[in-house]
Formats: C-alpha cells, sequence, structure tokens
C-alpha cells in the first residue's frame, strides 16, 4: 500500500528524527549531582538530528536537509522537590518544530517541489 500511495504523487518527503545522549556524561552527571547532593548541579546536552530527504515518483533524490540542535538539561537529583516541573516534552517539541519549519521554508526558498 506505501508503494501505491508513492506512485500517486509527484514527489515524498522522508524525514527522520533521531535524538541522542552520550551515556557517559550523563552517568557522571547524575552521579556527582547526587554525591554532591545537588549543591552542584550538573548540566548535559542531548542532542537532536533531522535529516529530510526529497525523492521524485521515478526515486530519484531531489534534494536532502539536515539540521542540528541540542538541549541542556540540569541534572539535580535533590532538588526534585523543590522544582518538581520540567518543561522538557514542551521544549522537545519545539525542537522539532523549529527544524522542521526551518527545513521546509528552505524546500519552498528554492522551489524544490514546485512544477517544472
Amino acid at each position: 500500500m506505501k508503494d501505491s500511495l508513492k506512485n500517486q504523487f509527484d514527489y515524498t518527503i522522508k524525514v527522520r528524527i533521531v535524538s541522542e545522549k552520550y551515556f557517559s556524561g550523563f552517568f557522571l552527571g547524575t552521579l556527582f549531582s547526587t554525591v554532591s547532593v545537588s549543591l552542584l548541579p550538573i548540566p548535559f546536552k542531548q542532542y537532536y538530528r533531522m535529516e529530510t530527504e526529497i525523492v521524485a515518483r521515478d526515486g530519484k533524490l531531489v534534494g536532502s536537509y539536515k539540521r542540528n540542535a541540542y538541549l541542556t538539561k540540569w541534572v539535580e537529583a535533590f532538588l526534585i522537590f523543590i522544582y518538581p516541573f520540567h518543561p522538557e516534552n514542551r521544549i522537545k517539541e519545539e525542537i522539532y518544530v523549529s527544524m522542521l519549519h526551518d527545513t521546509f521554508k528552505q524546500i519552498e526558498s528554492e522551489g524544490v517541489l514546485s512544477a517544472k
């Protein structure tokens, strides 16, 4: 069914979003923050990468776009009772929307999807 839908349209846009965090930084930061009773909260970064490909009906690659972003998070093991609300999900969604908006704006400005 997927192949039949691809053949109905001129272009297919493939979007892949990857979220990465490095175990060593997160583990050591959490360990140090816990040992110091959160007196020294530790920041670490979570990286996001978006890869977008535009493929024509005949399978030819028309365009490829990449975006990178990161989110700095703080490890505060014992301060959770003082600051229990983490807006992490909202911020991740804003990162996704920003990367998508920027990519589609570039696609539109380059006229990749316009009829030739």
